[in-house]
C-alpha cells in the first residue's frame, strides 16, 4: 500500500559539508539524479493520455524525495513498504519539470525519451481534441523507445 504524504522538508533535512544551493541541491544535481533513476512516462484513462514524472528512493534516501518536491515547487510524494517516491502529474508541475531538463539537459539517452514526453507536454498545454491522436502517437513512440534501452 502506498500512502501520500505531505511531511515539511525540515523534517528531513541532511546535514553535509557539500555546498548546496538555497533549496538544498543543485539544478546539475537535480539533472543527474533524474537522468539515473526518473521515469518519464504517460497514464492512459479512457481516451486522455496523462504525463507523469516519477522517482524513486530507497528508505535511506527518502530526504531526496522532499528536495526534489521543494526544488520543483510541486508533485507528491509517496511511501511505499520499503521506498519513497517522488511524482508529478499535473501539467503546472510537469511544467516545472520540463522547464528545468530545458535549461539543464541530459546527455545520455534519457534526453531522447525527455524530447518526446516535452513534445507531448507541448501538445497537452493546448487543450484541443485535435492533439489527442498526435499525444497518443508520442506516446506510443515514447514506450518503443523505453522498451529499446
Amino acid at each position: 500500500m502506498i500512502e501520500s504524504l505531505n511531511v515539511p522538508m525540515e523534517t528531513f533535512e541532511r546535514s553535509s559539508n557539500v555546498k548546496t544551493s538555497p533549496l538544498g541541491i543543485t539544478p546539475e544535481y537535480v539533472t543527474g539524479l533524474c537522468e539515473a533513476g526518473a521515469t518519464l512516462t504517460y497514464i492512459r484513462n479512457g481516451n486522455s493520455t496523462n504525463l507523469r514524472f516519477v522517482i524513486k528512493f530507497p528508505e535511506c534516501d527518502k530526504y531526496l524525495v522532499f528536495a526534489l518536491q521543494r526544488f520543483f515547487q510541486g508533485g507528491n510524494i509517496y511511501k511505499s513498504a520499503n521506498s519513497w517516491m517522488y511524482c508529478a502529474t499535473s501539467l503546472s508541475a510537469v511544467e516545472k519539470i520540463v522547464n528545468h531538463f530545458d535549461r539543464y539537459p541530459m546527455f545520455g539517452q534519457k534526453q531522447g525519451q525527455f524530447e518526446l514526453w516535452r513534445h507531448m507536454f507541448d501538445l497537452k498545454k493546448i487543450p484541443r481534441k485535435s492533439d489527442t491522436a498526435a499525444v497518443n502517437a508520442l506516446a506510443h513512440q515514447l514506450t518503443e523507445m523505453k522498451a529499446r534501452s
